[in-house]
């Protein structure tokens, strides 16, 4: 019975262990992934958002820069009779300095990363973050950027992204009003990519990549954890490693009861706009090694409380035979004799009965066999003895 105990109790114990991991071993699981999926899933937002803000400022430059009025063009002077009509000047460095300054003043700290042009039919001349007046740098559409006018144009400049706008040169000629041209200005979409990047990836500890196409722009993490994430579908949270992170002595793979787990997340999403894409992933890989942690160290604790129910289990079936031995060495004790009954008491027969004789009758009894105080007139005189009774003849 005691055997029965112990083996009861143990598998008691395992079931309820099995129980609990199928309870908690899948719920930590998907809840550390729903959770790294969550974290990332804002990445490319943050980074959208700055790039915004950064349209802002230069949105907000140009309106400030449409009314001033440098960019009124005098009209020129009327050519003499019959000559013909003169042709319109490229932009002089000096038109495009008194436009830089208006500029200056409206974006303010932003100044000094701003790209300031000047174009008409003649020309185009370009001051790019601060320096001196030039030739449009290569790769620079200003056809497209003058012709976006206020929707606004993407540019490069020093292979760096540039969002541009443009407003026109206006000239009067008596009540008539034309553009002779048009003065852009542009700002890098990211100013500091890398600072950029990397204070999103310390907001949300994940690792964050930012492309161009399929070139690095910038990056902070694991870099092979994001090349492999920026192959994934585009638009989506995906998977991109699951599987177990240890095992019991090489022969249980852990975490158990959990399935494959999640160990690391990605979402690779370009901007719409923009000719960046933002891939970031996250690993759930510290907290599935926990679980599986937790999982050996119970394992451990179970087999050793296995291991200790059998040998109990062994122990007291030994002393269960030692006793059953000892049962069959001594002999069995001895019966107890009944009790002695008392028997009733038989009345004595009289010594009559035995020798066959009759029993001699005893006399009769009178009142003068006994001896009475007598009156006190008579006390003086004692009473006369009585006579002698007659004694019968002895026996022949």
């Amino acid at each position: 019975m005691n055997r029965l105990k112990v083996l009861v109790f143990a598998l008691v114990v395992l079931g309820l262990w099995a129980y609990h991991l199928t309870l908690v071993a899948p719920a930590v699981t998907e809840h550390v992934a729903e959770n790294a999926m969550a974290s990332i899933a804002g990445v490319p937002g943050s980074v959208a958002w700055r790039i915004e803000a950064q349209r802002s400022d230069l949105q907000a430059a140009v309106l400030k820069l449409s009314g001033n009025p440098a960019l009124v063009v005098p009209q020129p002077k009327a050519p003499a009779p019959g000559a013909p009509a003169p042709k319109a000047e490229a932009p002089s460095a000096e038109k495009l300095n008194a436009l830089r300054a208006a500029v200056a003043d409206a974006l303010g700290e932003k100044k000094a990363q701003a790209v300031v042009g000047l174009a008409n039919e003649a020309g185009a001349l370009v001051s790019v973050a601060g320096a001196d007046p030039g030739p449009a740098p290569d790769g620079l559409d200003v056809a497209a950027i003058t012709s976006a006018g206020g929707a606004g144009a993407q540019g490069t400049v020093g292979g760096v992204p540039h969002l541009f706008y443009a407003v026109p040169l206006l000239q009067a000629e008596k009540t008539d009003v034309k553009p002779v041209g048009h003065c852009f200005v542009g700002l890098p979409m990211l100013p500091d990519a890398k600072a950029m990047v990397e204070a999103v990836a310390k907001d949300v500890k994940a690792n964050v990549g930012l492309f161009s196409g399929t070139a690095l722009i910038a990056s902070w993490g694991d870099k092979a954890a994001l090349d492999k994430a920026s192959k994934g579908k585009p638009g989506q949270v995906t998977t991109t490693a699951e599987g177990t992170v240890d095992s019991f002595f090489g022969v249980v793979a852990l975490p158990v009861m959990a399935g494959s787990p999640v160990l690391d997340v990605g979402v690779n999403q370009e901007l719409a706009g923009t000719p960046y894409r933002v891939v970031a992933t996250s690993s759930t890989r510290a907290a599935v090694k926990a679980l599986a942690e937790y999982q050996k160290f119970a394992l451990s604790g179970l087999a050793g409380l296995l291991l200790l129910s059998i040998v109990v289990t062994l122990l007291v079936s030994g002393a269960a035979a030692e006793e059953e031995g000892q049962r069959m060495v001594v002999p069995p004790p001895m019966p107890v004799p009944p009790k002695k009954t008392e028997e009733p008491a038989v009345p004595a027969m009289p010594a009559a009965a035995v020798t066959g004789q009759e029993p001699a009758h005893a006399p009769e009894v009178s009142p003068d066999d006994f001896e009475f105080p007598s009156s006190p007139s008579s006390i003086s005189a004692p009473p006369a003895p009585p006579p002698a009774a007659a004694q019968p003849p002895p026996p022949p």
